[in-house]
């Protein structure tokens, strides 16, 4: 089976960003945890929508 090109380019985009995040992770120690990641994105769509998380050591 053969994988189409935009979607082997989508991979690409993904592997190559994902590696990125990584090397920023290691430099700076910044992150968000996957609760405050989750916490934000449930109140998408509600009434009192939560900000991003800011990223912390």
């Amino acid at each position: 089976m053969r994988i189409p090109l935009d979607s082997e380019e989508k991979r690409e985009t993904l592997r190559q960003d994902t590696f990125r995040a990584w090397e920023d992770y290691q430099t700076t120690g910044l992150h968000s945890t996957k609760e405050e990641v989750e916490k934000w994105l449930t109140s998408w769509g509600v009434d009192h929508e939560v900000s991003a998380p800011v990223c912390h050591k």
